[in-house]
């Protein structure tokens, strides 16, 4: 349940397009493209700042170029499953006991009290679907088309092989799901990357050629177009490609292509000559889903949205990934762990759009502007912690009112940061604070110490945040992970020591 004071902060549709278009578009089709572990810097319109050249995505490039591109832009949270609950609960996941991915084949789900947006969608009378990673809960109840979505094609849990000839077969994978709820990453078995594909609630076998995921993703993702023409409605699709998540696997074409010309790209390892054609690969379905759009004549009124769920695995020479200019990778609070790349483009609603966007918008913010847009109803008792930023955009101005914070719990530290304009405070030992100009020190190299105001103003914030969070209602894979141990161990949350001189006690959870 809700269990903090309700704030409502969706704006009437009337402020929305008086601010800077003269016309209103009728209600536009929704695509949310979603990467997976896609960093800062891994597509061509995010490289002003850093020293890549070996990754090319001309086609989203044009795309974000054509649109609005957000330099500070950041996921919910800087691990997969808990930055994807908040997006589509527009709430921070440590509300409702979701600060922890969920382990592969286990009972818990995302709380069903907790209303997903596209459920709202649905009664304003769009069409919904989602393609490809789920990763909010594989029970009963759980699953994406009892949560607010017509149709779905993908897997429900956090990962998945990229070739459908490695796929188990329809029956293998319900022999699997026999021994439901287990931790499938026991001795490394991973069963859940082999999963079979589901179609809205059951398994289908695996196309009669050998696929690449990304391809096939999108092939799904224009046939739910079609069907939702054919239904005359509009329609939210949720493209949530597993593409860069690792397993790395490339199609040989595309590394070959990287090689030749024009791009001629010498890569250091063949890790990173693997990584950067994945991402170039997705870049081409990319262009392949604005293909179908404009064949269907539904592009000029559809507003893509481009994002990451956060930021990149790294380190480099483990995986082929890199995430300069920024510090820190996916898990971390400095930006390298949730400060992503994003567009926003609507040929129909945003011809008067800046071209860059620079300040602060969040993952919790797409919730409430894609029901603005939708004209959906929202419950007046319904929590959302982000806001409609488009009205904003298009006047260039600042759409926060509050910090945007993020927690990554690490026993026996909690890992925290808060950013408001360009101030940004973390902490990542019990009771170290600091503090950076992230405007003038992206990379987070020089803390700032002649500013105590402002520092401890954002710890007491954080620390007032922290106090709607709920006690974890899971901790992940415990084979795989000792996060439950080391929680009691460290006798968690220790808000206390977290934040020093902020009103805690040894008792407060």
């Amino acid at each position: 349940m809700k269990i903090i004071k309700t704030i409502i902060i969706l704006l009437a549709a009337i402020t929305l397009f008086s601010c800077s278009e003269t016309e209103t578009p009728e209600r536009p089709n929704i695509v949310f493209v979603l990467c997976d572990d896609l960093g800062y810097s891994d597509v061509g319109f995010n490289q002003r700042e850093s020293n890549i050249t070996d990754i090319v995505t001309p086609n989203i490039d044009r795309l974000a170029e054509d649109g609005t591109i957000f330099t500070s832009a950041y996921a919910v949270h800087p691990f997969c499953g808990p930055s994807r609950a908040g997006i589509l609960t527009g709430c921070y996941p440590h509300e409702y006991g979701s600060q922890f991915n969920l382990a592969f084949f286990v009972e818990h789900g995302i709380d069903q009290n907790e209303a997903y947006f596209p459920e709202f969608l649905q009664d304003a009378g769009y069409y919904t679907g989602i393609m490809g990673k789920w990763h909010l809960g594989e029970s009963k109840g759980y699953r994406p088309t009892e949560r607010g979505f017509d149709e779905f094609f993908g897997w429900l849990g956090g990962g998945h092989l990229y070739w459908t000839d490695q796929l188990k077969s329809v029956e293998e994978s319900i022999e699997v799901m026999k021994t439901y709820p287990h931790d499938s990453t026991k001795n490394g078995s991973y069963d859940s990357y082999k999963m079979a594909m589901v179609k809205d609630t059951s398994f289908v076998p695996a196309p009669e050629e050998n696929t690449y995921m990304t391809d096939l993703l999108t092939t799904e993702g224009i046939n739910f177009i079609d069907n939702a023409q054919k239904a005359e409605k509009p329609f939210f699709l949720f493209m949530s490609y597993n593409a860069p998540h690792t397993p790395l696997v490339a199609k040989d074409e595309d590394v070959a292509a990287l090689k030749a010309a024009p791009y001629n790209i010498n890569f250091r390892t063949e890790k990173r000559a693997m990584y950067s054609a994945m991402i170039y690969a997705l870049d081409k379905q990319v262009q392949v889903l604005v293909d179908a759009l404009k064949e269907r004549g539904v592009y000029e009124n559809t507003l893509i949205v481009f994002m990451s769920d956060n930021g990149g695995k790294g380190p480099d020479e483990l995986d082929g990934r890199k995430n300069s200019p920024l510090r820190g990778r996916k898990g971390d609070v400095y930006e390298g762990g949730n400060r992503v790349p994003m567009f926003m483009h609507w040929p129909a609603g945003m011809k008067n759009a800046p071209k860059v966007y620079e300040n602060v918008v969040s993952g919790l913010d797409l919730y409430p502007t894609f029901a603005e847009l939708a004209q959906a109803k929202i419950p007046e008792d319904e929590v959302l912690r982000g806001r409609n930023i488009l009205p904003y955009v298009l006047n260039n101005t600042d759409a926060r009112q509050e910090p945007y914070f993020a927690l990554r719990v690490n026993s026996p530290n909690n890992w925290v940061s808060a950013r408001r304009g360009d101030w940004k405070a973390l902490t990542v030992k019990r009771g170290e604070w600091e503090l950076y100009n992230i405007k003038e020190d992206i990379g987070e190299n020089h803390p700032v110490t002649d500013q105590p105001e402002i520092l401890e103003g954002l710890k007491k914030e954080a620390a007032d945040w922290v106090k709607t969070h709920r006690m974890p209602e899971w901790f992940d894979s415990y084979v795989t992970y000792d996060f439950e141990q080391r929680w009691n161990e460290a006798n968690m949350p220790a808000w206390d020591e977290t934040f020093p001189g902020c009103g805690f006690e040894k008792s407060d959870e």
